[in-house]
């Protein structure tokens, strides 16, 4: 188990996963054998958060559970102990009341979105668990087995030296054995109990052959045209059945997607705010060359926050301790006054992003607060 958290939060949970598993499992599918079926949270918010206590925690039971999950904001309440909206990582995430919508599927990638009640551990730090891996049938279990040590050796019922009328213990004394005077169903000599006395095996035999006539028609049906058809023809009107009932939800949520797609800005561009008390972010894209990005913030005389994430990990972060006394009480809480120049260190990967997202969370208490921001490329 990982370890805790600074904090735990209750609260409800909206965010967007993803699965590599496209095909809608019917009754009696298996589960894929790999990762396909592991539903990965990859952004989500946290409105109303309450802070809880590790007893509360501990005792707190979830219908789904989630190891580690990063980049999740939780906003501020009365009720939680950081003051602004932050990005944390989650640990041992609780989820309970879950609904899932807005489902989409495209190259093999399902995508949608997840509400629910949720319990976690929460940390400042993203996780790195490079050792965690997601849950793989592999083989099926063997069947159950009677455990034979318990049952004694066979007898007639009637030369136990220490005979008894416990029912429970029909064979009588401590061996435990147990008699017959017939053989039961399968010509099995040692039976359980109930089959001591043997048992009609006629219906048995209908029943096998009923199953060899049915696996004769299936064979028929899957290895001849005409049943090759016919199972396509089934299989092609239930899926037709299907996309038709989830058309409409499919072109509403492409709609929803073209709007909210982040629109990324180039590098060695300067920002000027119009001073509102407002989240901003925004999205930059620092290109394919590794260097340096120099991000300067001027905060002017009130003081705001910048976050620099990357990757959906938070990289930088202001957090002055000489902001003047008229706001000394946010002093070494991410605040910044004046001008600060923050740096990341990029090296271009291209299994990874090629953006940089800022976020700038504005003085709430005064409405004239304003800043600017300009960022370079890498060098």
């Amino acid at each position: 188990m990982s370890a805790l958290g600074k904090y735990f939060v209750k609260g409800h949970f909206v965010g967007q996963f993803t699965t590599n598993q496209g095909k809608v499992l019917s009754a009696g599918d298996p589960l894929p054998q790999g990762d396909e079926h592991q539903v990965k949270i990859y952004r989500g918010i946290i409105e109303q958060p309450i802070h809880i206590s590790v007893d509360e925690f501990v005792a707190a039971k979830g219908f789904h559970t989630f190891r580690e999950v990063n980049n999740i904001q939780i906003n501020a309440s009365s009720e939680w102990p950081v003051e602004n909206d932050r990005i944390f990582s989650l640990n041992h995430l609780k989820m309970n009341n879950i609904q899932v919508g807005n489902i989409t599927t495209e190259e093999g990638i399902t995508r949608g979105e997840l509400r629910g009640d949720i319990i976690a551990s929460v940390s400042d730090l993203p996780f790195t668990n490079k050792d965690d891996k997601p849950y793989n049938p592999g083989k099926a279990a063997k069947p159950f087995n009677v455990d034979d040590s318990n049952v004694g050796s066979p007898g007639n019922g009637t030369n136990n030296p220490n005979p008894t009328d416990d029912p429970d213990n029909p064979g009588g004394g401590s061996g435990g054995q147990i008699g017959t005077d017939k053989p039961g169903c399968f010509g099995l000599e040692n039976p359980m109990p109930q089959l001591r006395n043997g048992c009609n095996s006629k219906w048995l035999r209908w029943l096998l052959y009923l199953l060899l006539i049915l696996l004769l028609l299936y064979l028929l049906a899957t290895c001849t045209k005409i049943g090759q058809n016919l199972y396509c023809k089934f299989d092609n009107w239930r899926i037709k059945k299907e996309l038709i009932k989830t058309q409409g939800e499919i072109d509403t949520l492409y709609e929803r997607i073209q709007q909210t797609l982040p629109v990324a800005q180039p590098c060695g561009t300067s920002i000027d705010h119009d001073g509102k008390t407002e989240l901003w972010e925004q999205n930059y894209n620092i290109g394919t060359q590794d260097g340096t990005v120099a991000i300067i913030f001027d905060a002017v005389d009130i003081p705001d926050r910048l976050e620099v994430i990357y990757d959906g990990k938070l990289v930088a972060q202001t957090n002055s301790n000489t902001i003047d006394q008229r706001y000394e009480e946010l002093n070494g809480k991410g605040f910044q006054q004046g001008t600060d120049t923050l740096y990341y260190t990029y090296k271009y990967d291209k299994k990874k992003p090629t953006e940089l997202l800022l976020r700038v969370i504005p003085n709430r208490d005064n409405a004239n607060t304003e800043w600017n921001i300009k960022l370079s490329c890498p060098q």
